[in-house]
């Protein structure tokens, strides 16, 4: 067949699909240009979340009054306080948290307040109780923080019921 057509033919033809491989090259290396800045750009945020979640599970930074200050409270006050705390305690997360003395890490406070309830608790209801009891943050979504947070802890998840403590189990004899 290639010897039938012309040789002026088979010239168009060859530039053509030439022309259609650049274009094919050039919307490839756009997409692989977008696609490596888009990467980039998730990088660096995760590197400003993993600095946010290391400082907020280091052993002692941000505040919380010490245990014996504190009164428990029920579930609909302390959810009036983690609303009002939150309010006042939410900035730009790019803030470093305020270690002050006596301050206890977040590790630490879940641990407490896991080990309070009754109940398996959820980030949502930790978030809560944790700025309640006088966590301080500047994260503007604490409560994947605390996810996160959770995540690092050696505790039990209950599917549709939130986290808790591992229950001690008994050594063999």
């Amino acid at each position: 067949m290639a010897a039938d057509l012309p040789l002026h033919d088979l010239a168009q033809r060859l530039a053509q699909k030439q022309a259609e491989l650049a274009e094919a090259r050039h919307a490839y290396d756009a997409r692989l240009a977008d696609l490596t800045r888009r990467k980039d750009e998730l990088q660096a945020q995760l590197r400003a979340v993993d600095a946010e979640i290391e400082q907020a599970s280091a052993p002692a930074p941000p505040t919380v009054t010490p245990p014996q200050a504190q009164t428990p409270k029920s579930v609909p006050e302390a959810k009036k306080a983690a609303a009002s705390s939150k309010a006042a305690t939410t900035t730009p997360s790019t803030a470093q948290p305020v270690a002050q003395q006596g301050a206890v890490s977040l590790r630490e406070l879940l641990t407490r307040l896991l080990a309070q309830s009754k109940r398996p608790l959820k980030a949502k209801e930790l978030a809560e109780q944790a700025l309640a009891a006088g966590y301080q943050t500047t994260s503007k979504d604490f409560v994947k923080v605390i996810w996160v947070a959770v995540g690092k802890m050696d505790l039990d998840h209950v599917p549709g019921q939130g986290y808790r403590l591992k229950k001690p189990t008994a050594k063999a004899k």
